[in-house]
């Protein structure tokens, strides 16, 4: 199936993540009967958040977008962005946070990575992209930077609100006094996350595990193959490019991502069910 849209209607973009989800799952498949995503955060309390909290994340994830895209300049394929748009919202439709607008864009650089921003700005390579066979493994990458956003893992790890949720501590605290040195923290984190996106990573095997668990509950959810993160991870395992190597200087080993996916599906039953890939509607846009 094959649908025009244009992205930057509201409208019709509603009408696309519809009828896009709709596609998935018109193609013989049928999204689970339990709900996994629910399982899994069920089991991770976090202290409440407030309605500050939320406009500082999402106001330091646009200005820290803002520098991303003065690194790397986004791909100039309307088409390509426009679908990679469409997959992404499908998938962002099973997040928990409704109070996101996410944004997904692609990048212009043989880099083999994608990333996350606060408040859902989430960035993928066209080198991650060249590595792709499916929709449901594009699905996957993008699922896996949702999980950091919705797991808040960069707002606990520049600190702009406290794991405690302390009004008088982390960022967020600073910011609301406003003056020099508000502008100041500000600034300084922004660094430090651009820090950890392209040279340092998160530096937490917790936190991607975390990612990459949350991929295949929402890709299960949306009607996608919940194996195909792992099948991605499989084949660029393989690939010995310099691109590559900085990508394993940055995360856990693939091998143990893999492992723990594999135990994660085999646990709740994912194995046996039969969802939609998409390879050749990949083809037609990539």
């Amino acid at each position: 199936m094959k649908t025009v849209w244009r992205v930057s209607d509201s409208k019709l973009l509603k009408v696309a993540v519809v009828v896009l989800g709709m596609a998935v799952m018109s193609n013989g498949m049928s999204q689970p009967e339990d709900n996994f995503h629910k399982r899994l955060f069920a089991s991770i309390p976090d202290a409440p958040y407030t309605e500050d909290d939320i406009e500082t994340e999402i106001l330091f994830g646009r200005e820290l977008a803002s520098k991303v895209l003065g690194k790397y300049q986004p791909l100039q394929n309307d088409q390509l962005n426009a679908y990679v748009n469409k997959v992404g919202q499908v998938v962002a439709q099973m997040s928990e946070r409704s109070e996101l607008q996410y944004h997904f864009i692609v990048l212009d650089t043989d880099m083999i990575n994608a990333f996350a921003a606060p408040g859902g700005y989430i960035f993928v390579t066209k080198g991650a992209l060249n590595n792709v066979e499916d929709e449901s493994e594009l699905a996957a990458i993008l699922a896996h930077e949702i999980g950091h956003v919705e797991l808040r893992h960069y707002v606990k790890k520049v600190r702009l609100r406290s794991e405690k949720g302390s009004k008088e501590d982390g960022l967020g605290a600073i910011l609301s006094g406003g003056g020099r040195a508000a502008t100041q923290a500000f600034n300084e984190a922004l660094d430090e996350t651009m820090e950890i996106l392209f040279n340092k990573g998160l530096q937490s095997k917790k936190d991607e595990f975390e990612a990459d668990r949350t991929s295949v509950f929402l890709l299960a959810n949306a009607g996608y193959d919940p194996t195909a993160l792992m099948r991605y991870f499989n084949r660029i395992e393989k690939n010995q490019s310099v691109q590559m190597q900085i990508l394993s200087e940055t995360h856990p080993p693939l091998g143990e991502r893999i492992n723990e996916m594999d135990t994660l599906i085999e646990k709740n039953g994912l194995s046996t069910i039969n969802l939609a890939k998409l390879q050749e509607r990949f083809n037609e846009y990539h």
